[in-house]
């Protein structure tokens, strides 16, 4: 019992002792430490909150974009049936239009004559300006059956403007593996552009000779003609083109097929100096002197006019006639004189050429040379005996048209040559008077030199002397005053060079 009461009385005093030491430990209202820590205690709790707050703006952009994310799977979806279902349908458009042109190429043509016609339509409406809107179909075209077979099907397609066809394109520029290949596979020959030009025109005119050979193998036309009525031939004649022209003839195109202006290949080839030309179409039969119907041009004209001395002398040596003229009445010589082709003339001259033919206007080969100052030609026709003071309309000679154009070195030859210096048109004006009028002093000294007569008037009274006032030309009146010129001369109206 003893020992039960010790116990309970140690056990009391060690609950007073810890209460007391509670009591000493725990802060008051009023301790410092209290408020501390209850400063503390609400930082942790704001803390928290702030973070609770965080916490739960989190949750809801994670659901937002959980949502955004949940839309967008659903439309990727959509999208993906969509394509599928539009990949579906190509396939389908596919095999109910183009499929059949796979067989119809090779095999069965006209089974196939829907789809050509499917894919020309694609072609042409790509060509005017809508390719974005063909292009799924071309590139299923090619996917399918390969860049040939679609070649293949537009072969034939001319260009919308120049109507121009692949294969025309091929004989233009000479891409005869690009022709063949089109050839082999159905494309016409007979085709024209816009200005009716078939592949043979083209391949003629731009001289590719392989070309022309691969139409020709394959039964292209020769003697088609252009809008201008221009042949294969023509067009390599008038291009110089020797081997292909050549090869046309070979294969029997028609030598003197006339175009629209009434030219020939033979023309067109003189004109333009062809010789080699000239000479295959003369051996094939072309008639020497066939004449243009609208100016009555011939070959032998055109040639002279040009100064192609060796084609001359070859339609010469065939027998062209040396003074057949043109519509106007100009002979081979004439216009070589006119054009001052003195080697041309020569030729002319050394096969008969009549030195005086003169035109329907009265012009004759030395008229055309000396009003276009040609002084080798003036003097090679004076020397074959032109006569030097032949007159033409109005009286005019030579010498007059000499001066009034100033071609001092041809009045120089006229008046070495005995040209009368004063002769009078019929209206009384001289060289000299028409040198001052048109203002070309060294001829006025050159005709006073040789003794033209200063004072000589004209109708109404004019004297050189007067025209040259009129002219203000002060070096041209100080020759005349010097050489004796009235300058008190009054006109039939009482007026005086001054």
């Amino acid at each position: 019992m003893e020992a039960l009461c010790g116990t309970h009385s140690e056990a009391k005093s060690t609950s007073a002792a810890s209460a007391a030491a509670t009591a000493y430990l725990a802060p008051t209202t009023d301790d410092p430490r209290f408020a501390l820590l209850s400063a503390e205690l609400a930082k942790v709790s704001a803390a928290q909150a702030a973070q609770t707050a965080v916490l739960a703006s989190l949750g809801s952009a994670l659901a937002t974009q959980d949502a955004l994310l949940q839309e967008l799977r659903q439309e990727l979806r959509s999208s993906r049936e969509e394509i599928c279902a539009s990949r579906e349908e190509l396939r389908e458009l596919r095999d109910e239009l183009l499929v059949p042109l796979r067989v119809s190429v090779r095999e069965e043509r006209n089974r196939g004559e829907r789809a050509y016609n499917f894919i020309s339509a694609l072609i042409v409406t790509a060509q005017n300006g809508f390719g974005r809107d063909v292009v799924p179909f071309l590139a299923l075209c090619r996917e399918t059956w390969g860049e040939e077979v679609l070649w293949d099907a537009v072969k034939d397609i001319p260009s919308p403007e120049k109507k121009r066809t692949r294969l025309m394109y091929a004989a233009k520029t000479g891409d005869c593996g690009r022709l063949r290949w089109l050839l082999a596979r159905g494309a016409r020959t007979e085709l024209e552009d816009f200005a009716g030009w078939t592949a043979l025109d083209w391949a003629s005119g731009e001289g590719h000779l392989e070309v022309v050979r691969e139409l020709l193998a394959r039964g292209a036309e020769m003697d088609t003609v252009t809008e201008l009525g221009a042949t294969p031939l023509y067009l390599a004649s008038e291009k110089g083109h020797f081997e292909v022209a050549r090869e046309l003839l070979v294969r029997g195109a028609t030598v003197d097929l006339e175009a629209k202006d009434g030219t020939v290949p033979l023309f067109i080839a003189s004109k333009h100096g062809h010789f080699k030309v000239v000479r295959e179409l003369l051996a094939r039969g072309a008639a020497v002197d066939t004449a243009t119907w609208r100016e009555g041009w011939t070959p032998l004209l055109t040639a002279s006019d040009g100064g192609h001395l060796e084609v001359a002398r070859e339609l010469l040596a065939r027998g062209a006639s040396v003074d057949t003229a043109n519509n106007d009445g100009e002979t081979p010589l004439y216009v070589a004189s006119e054009k001052g082709h003195v080697k041309v003339v020569r030729e002319l001259l050394a096969r008969g050429a009549a030195v005086g033919a003169a035109s329907t206007d009265g012009h004759t080969p030395l008229y055309a040379a000396v009003s276009h100052g040609r002084l080798d030609v003036v003097r090679e026709l004076l020397a074959r005996g032109a006569a030097v003071d032949t007159a033409v309309n109005f009286g005019e000679t030579l010498l007059f048209t000499a001066s009034a154009s100033g071609h001092l070195e041809v009045v120089q030859e006229l008046l070495a040559q005995g040209a009368a210096v004063s002769a009078a048109m019929n209206d009384g004006w001289t060289p000299l008077f028409i040198a001052c009028l048109n203002g070309h002093p060294e001829v006025v000294r050159e005709l006073l030199a040789r003794g033209a007569d200063v004072n000589s008037a004209i109708g109404d009274g004019r004297t050189p002397l007067y025209v040259a006032c009129t002219s203000n030309n002060i070096d041209m009146v100080r020759e005349l005053i010097a050489r004796g010129a009235a300058v008190n001369a009054a006109n039939n109206d009482g007026f005086t060079p001054l």
